[in-house]
């Protein structure tokens, strides 16, 4: 029956029903109800009083003890919450929000007294409390401050800086929680004294402080940041580290060893008091919280320690600028020796110092709202700090207006985790301007305005963020991985190493704009484009290139727009998948290697160009598949080499490539092109303008499948182009076709509509055409006592027509005479004098005749016997 509501039946319908109160029906044992016992224990207490117990001794208990009747006796037991509640009248503290003065003072004074005896939380009643802006509130080390719910509010003022809260230098294991921190941005008064007004801070953490915990809190309204964490490094020895000389440093013992890939400091160098008295510790700076030194190359360095008698006491191997390097027992100074070869030259020395970091570690800044600030969010400098489920919004007014900004303290901001927060509405997103070991990853972003990876920042993690509305621009070395996009841009620059991978771009844009090829890897990204989304800009374009070469690769662009800027070659890309769209401008793409890319070119309503507005570019297309492609060549600059092999064309359209003009190297081998043109009247699959290409290195056809499965094409259209090299051979032909007329090229091999090389079967001896030397045509029609064909004895072009003399010509008609061919440019009637000419052109009375080449003379072979 213990814990059980006794039923009891009706006597009339025999039906359950419930008693009429709780204590007769719930059982304390199997035989006593609740109302038994109650009945019990205040017969037990029937006249006490506490002013009758004398008899308890206080004399060892202190004010945080409990008195507990305990096994029929009264005893003192301590307090195991170790909290305190404060209490108002015996403080004389207000929550009604005024007597800032008196507030500021009296609140002090009791999380003080609280700590001094033994209480780790200090608790407000709900309320709210006026802080004096002159007297922050100041957090003792191991203590818990609890809000209760409370609102702390900064008294309206005039001061440049203030803060609600203070954590004070070298303070540690605090903990800010539960509450509301209001500053007097509204009413704040700007002008009476001058300056900024950006050090209005909710909370300040100070210097060399250290497991401090902030959580749970409403931070708003204050003229600088809701959160922000101060470092105050000392710098010590500027000039200490001014002399070098060539070699290291024994690891073992501390002496000198020849070495020509290192350098090392020639002085001692005294450590400061404060390393090796107060805080254990220094670092290796330059002049300043970012620099690091004129003519420093390495950021990796031995640090060998000494004694007072300069005798060896220990080392640390490959350590970093700006790293905390402990002091050992007995060291009183320190050499040296860096991972580089050269020394400095600069005159002015080489402006490295040793210092002190006073930097805040180890701060956990958690499940906050942080909003209308001036001037940022949080400001997190120091080491180990964490960042975790906040919410930041609306922060602008003053610069920089970022959610959050890690900036003061530079290359000792370090291990920086910031997670899991919702980031929206500010001026500026994120500012990490010079840091290092950043991961930025969970983050909600949307709405921002943009955030940097500024160009002193090392090892910046950016992975996993959905990102709406937002930018971000990295410049410093950055991994961006696995983040969504929506309306959003990536741009890549500057000189640091960059790898983008894994993201989702959904109306969203990466721009790449390196000063150094190849510190880009730009891996496995989708790009999508909704065609009927606006808030999309019309102007911008998915994948855009700029500046030095990068690496792209297995890259996935759905409908997307990609143009190319750059003007430099080299530019390497492999396995993307290009299904493009129109944009503002013609689809542009950049020189370099494309190998096993795919080009779904159906929605364009132009064809992709090579850029080629100055001289000089490569493009090589290996292994690659177009789908309803063109190139165009649109510019009067030629390029160097445009080379396409092992790559499928499956197309609809009346041509594939176009050009105005070559200057080096044009190749296509051992592709396959499956044309299926809509036109009647299709061009060439590859066409020359015939007014523009006036030169090429080399032409070469080989080893391709051309197959036109709608009405005939022809593969290259031969006009006397001047190539010194020109070669169509080992080709396969259907339905499409060449012309052989041209006197620079090599025709050999060719499979066309299944006749091996058709052009060479003639029934009577050419009388027009160039043809080399040894060169075969074969007799169309073969008999018994006939010859197999003809064979070129001497180069030339071939011509019957001799010239006579006082006759007239039309423009084109072609004579030889005296073993040379010429051809008239300009109609008219012949001399009695015949041209001589070998080069250019002559007047013959109405004729000018330029000179073609020499004739070409053929025997016939292979006499057929019968």
């Amino acid at each position: 029956m213990l814990g059980k509501i006794n039923r009891l039946k009706d006597n009339c319908d025999d039906k359950f029903i419930y008693p009429l109160t709780v204590s007769k029906a719930v059982y304390v044992n199997e035989t006593q109800n609740l109302q038994s016992k109650l009945s019990e224990l205040d017969q037990q207490f029937s006249g006490f009083s506490f002013e009758d117990i004398m008899d308890i001794d206080f004399s060892d208990v202190n004010e945080r003890g409990i008195v507990s009747f305990q096994n029929g006796a009264w005893k003192v037991v301590p307090d195991i919450t170790n909290s305190y509640l404060l209490e108002l009248e015996k403080w004389d503290v207000s929550n009604e929000g005024n007597d800032a003065a008196n507030t500021s003072e009296k609140l002090n004074e009791a999380i003080q007294w609280a700590s001094q005896n033994g209480y780790d939380e200090f608790v407000l009643p709900n309320g709210v409390y006026l802080i004096d802006e002159q007297n922050p509130l100041i957090i003792p080390s191991r203590m818990t401050f609890n809000l209760g719910g409370s609102k702390l509010r900064i008294q309206d003022n005039g001061l440049e800086r203030y803060s609600v809260i203070l954590i004070e230098n070298k303070s540690e294991f605090i903990r800010i929680t539960n509450g509301e921190i209001e500053g007097d941005r509204y009413n704040h008064d700007f002008e009476t004294v001058p300056g900024t007004h950006e050090w209005g801070m909710g909370i300040t953490v100070e210097h060399h402080s250290r497991f401090i915990h902030i959580d749970f809190l409403h931070i708003y309204n204050v003229t600088g940041d809701c959160v922000y964490t101060e470092a105050q490094p000392n710098f010590y020895n500027m000039s200490a580290f001014d002399y070098w000389e060539q070699g290291s440093l024994n690891i073992a013992d501390g002496s000198l060893i020849d070495d020509v890939s290192r350098i090392r400091s020639i002085d001692f160098i005294d450590l400061p008091d404060a390393a090796i008295s107060e805080y254990g510790f220094f670092n290796v700076c330059g002049n300043s919280f970012g620099d690091f030194g004129r003519d420093i190359r390495s950021e990796t360095f031995d640090v060998v320690f000494y004694d007072d008698n300069n005798d060896f006491v220990d080392v640390l191997t490959r350590v970093k600028v700006f790293d905390d390097i402990e002091v050992p027992d007995g060291a009183a100074s320190i050499k040296l020796s860096l991972y580089q070869g050269t020394l400095p030259t600069d005159e002015e020395g080489t402006a490295l110092s040793l210092c002190v970091s006073l930097s805040p570690r180890y701060v956990y800044i958690e499940n906050c709202n942080l909003h209308h600030a001036r001037r940022c969010g949080i400001v997190p400098t120091g080491k180990h700090l964490f960042i975790s489920g906040n919410k930041i919004h609306h922060i602008s007014g003053a610069s920089p207006g970022c959610a959050i900004d890690v900036e003061d303290g530079y290359g000792l901001n370090q291990n920086i985790r910031i997670y899991n927060n919702h980031l929206y509405e500010t001026r500026i997103g994120v500012a990490f301007v010079s840091t290092q070991h950043v991961y930025f990853y969970g983050n909600y972003m949307e709405r921002l305005g943009p955030s940097t990876v500024w160009g002193e920042c090392r090892q910046v993690h950016i992975n996993d963020n959905i990102i709406n509305g937002s930018s971000w621009d990295l410049q410093g070395e950055a991994l961006f991985n696995g983040n969504t996009m929506f309306h959003s841009s990536v741009s890549s620059r500057r000189s640091a190493r960059h790898l983008i991978s894994d993201n989702y771009f959904y109306n969203s844009s990466l721009s790449l704009s390196k000063d150094l090829p190849f510190t880009s890897l730009i891996d496995a990204n989708y790009f999508y484009r909704d065609l009927n989304n606006t808030s999309s800009a019309d102007g911008q374009n998915d994948l855009q290139l700029t500046g030095s070469p990068q690496i792209i690769q297995n890259n996935h662009l759905d409908e997307a727009r990609f143009y190319n800027y750059s003007d430099q070659n080299g530019w390497m890309m492999t396995n993307n998948h290009f299904k493009l769209i129109p944009g503002t401008l013609t689809v542009t793409i950049a020189p370099g290697l494309y190998r096993e890319c795919y080009f779904d070119c159906s929605a364009l309503d132009s064809p992709l160009q090579f850029r080629v507005n100055s001289t000089g570019y490569k493009y090589e297309f290996k292994d690659c598949i177009f789908n309803e492609t063109q190139f165009f060549a649109s510019y009067d600059q030629p390029m160097d080499i445009l080379r396409f092999d092992q790559c499928e064309i499956n197309t609809t359209q009346n041509r594939f490539v176009y050009f105005r003009d070559m200057n080096g190297i044009l190749e296509f081998t051992n592709n396959r092109f499956n044309m299926n043109p809509i036109s009647e009247n299709p061009e060439s699959i590859i066409s020359l303008l015939t007014s523009s290409f006036t030169s090429s290195e080399k032409i070469l056809l080989k080893g391709n499948t051309f197959t036109s499965y709608g009405v005939s094409m022809q593969v290259i259209p031969l006009s006397e182009y001047p190539v010194p090299d020109f070669q169509i051979r080992d080709n396969t032909l259907e339905n499409t076709t060449i012309d052989p007329n041209n006197s620079h090229l090599i025709l050999s091999n060719n499979l066309i509509n299944g006749i091996k090389d058709p052009y060479f079967i003639v029934s009577t001896e050419p009388t027009s055409g160039y043809f080399r030397y040894r060169q075969k045509l074969e007799e169309a029609d073969l008999e018994p006592g006939g010859y197999i064909g003809w064979i070129c004895i001497h180069e030339g072009t071939a011509n019957e027509t001799s010239w006579q003399a006082s006759t007239v010509y039309s423009l084109e008609e072609m004579v030889n005479y005296n073993g040379n061919v010429y051809k008239a440019i300009d109609a008219g009637t012949s001399s009695t004098t015949a041209p001589s000419h070998t080069s250019g052109s002559a007047v013959d009375g109405g004729v000018t005749w330029e000179f073609v080449s020499e004739k070409a003379i053929f025997k016939q072979y292979g006499l057929i016997a019968e």
